[in-house]
């Protein structure tokens, strides 16, 4: 018998997509080649660790000194013109244990725990085909070799959303992943909003500002008092460094490259809160997809920030592989684009853009044939 239609273009599409897996997998090899020739493994673990570091050492008040930063990694990096800050709120500094393991130790530790919780996070998600996927993408690959957080932030924001019905673990799981990187949690508030989870927006919060605390008791004010002066000169550093910026993936950042005028920058920015703001409601309100909600808070989140680098596209596979599973749906050929943008050759704000665009905007398309029906009913 002659497989139907349905069947034919489902088999098709599973193969080309586990083709795309086997690729991708060739590419991590060549990716991994590449950067070990040139600098060492955990290279942006680098300055967190040593942050760390000082402060076992009792040297707080060098933690957001930039030059004294980079100086402390010299024995790793060599001398160089880069700067190599620690950018990072004080409430990292909770992770202070990993500073007094040998910098191969602590990142092998953190590199592995990440993975792990990654892993997890993303086959209690979405099942374990869709971790085997997302786990082959060069910018889940990339992000372990450097040794960023974007990892273990992607999988508690996975946690956070998944856990409808544990309010308590998911507050903690968003506040634990804002504690990191607060920049690309600026929306989840509006999502647990959007769902009504206030018992989960109130754990988040009462965690976040907890965590906060915690930490001024421990190390003082002063680290809070010089992160917030050291944003600002991290930001003047990226807007002076056109490599840093031509890897960035957020609007921010681009008009930055343009030396478009401060006026511009800040009507950038409140129109992609606004906007993402916006966005990350309708889909809450509309969605019952973990796999496109997790898109619209990490994605938009992305968006919103006024810096993010291109690695940080590694916490959107496990959605996007999610995604481009489902070979049955009528819209398949948009989730499996937005999957391939993870190998990371198209420019960070178009790969953005068009990610956003695939995975979300099938959602606004039924929404308006869903309008254009009711209306006609009504007619």
């Amino acid at each position: 018998m002659t497989p139907g239609p349905d069947l034919a273009d489902g088999g098709i599409r599973r193969l080309a997509l586990w083709a795309v897996f086997a690729a991708f997998v060739l590419a991590q090899a060549v990716l991994a080649a590449r950067l070990i020739a040139i600098q060492p493994l955990g290279f942006d673990f680098a300055p967190l660790w040593t942050a760390l570091r000082l402060v076992g050492e009792g040297r707080l008040d060098a933690l957001y000194d930039f030059q004294a930063v980079t100086a402390a990694q010299q024995w790793l990096t060599g001398e160089t013109s880069k700067t190599r800050p620690f950018v990072n709120p004080p409430t990292y500094l909770l992770f202070a244990p990993l500073g007094q393991l040998p910098f191969p130790a602590a990142y092998g530790l953190w590199a592995a725990a990440s993975l792990a919780a990654f892993l997890a996070a993303t086959a209690r998600a979405f099942g374990w085909r869709a971790a085997l996927l997302a786990l082959a993408t060069p910018a889940v690959g990339l992000v372990m070799l450097i040794g960023q957080s974007s990892l273990v932030v992607g999988a508690l924001v996975l946690v956070g959303l998944k856990l409808r019905q544990r309010p308590l673990l998911a507050g903690l799981a968003l506040a634990f992943a804002a504690a990191i990187k607060p920049q690309l949690l600026v929306l989840a508030p509006f999502a647990l909003a959007a769902e009504r989870r206030w018992g989960a927006l109130l754990i988040c919060g009462a965690a976040g500002l907890a965590l906060c605390l915690i930490s001024a008791a421990v190390f003082g004010a002063g680290p809070w008092i010089a992160w917030f002066d050291a944003l600002q000169r991290f930001h003047r550093l990226i807007a002076a460094d056109p490599s840093l910026l031509a890897e960035a993936v957020t609007p921010a950042s681009l008009l930055v490259a343009w030396h478009a005028p401060q006026a511009a920058l800040l009507a950038c920015q409140i129109l992609s809160l606004a906007g993402g703001a916006a966005a990350v409601w309708a889909v809450f309100r509309r969605s019952e997809d973990l796999a496109v909600r997790s898109i619209a808070v990490i994605g938009m989140g992305l968006l919103a920030s006024p810096y993010a680098m291109a690695y940080e596209l590694a916490m959107l596979a496990p959605a996007l592989a999610c995604l481009a599973l489902r070979v049955d749906r009528r819209l398949w050929l948009a989730a499996f684009g937005s999957y391939l943008l993870l190998v990371m050759v198209v420019p960070g704000p178009l790969a953005l853009a068009l990610i956003l665009a695939l995975s979300l905007g099938p959602l606004a398309a039924s929404d308006s044939r869903a309008s254009k029906r009711a209306l006609a009913a009504a007619e």
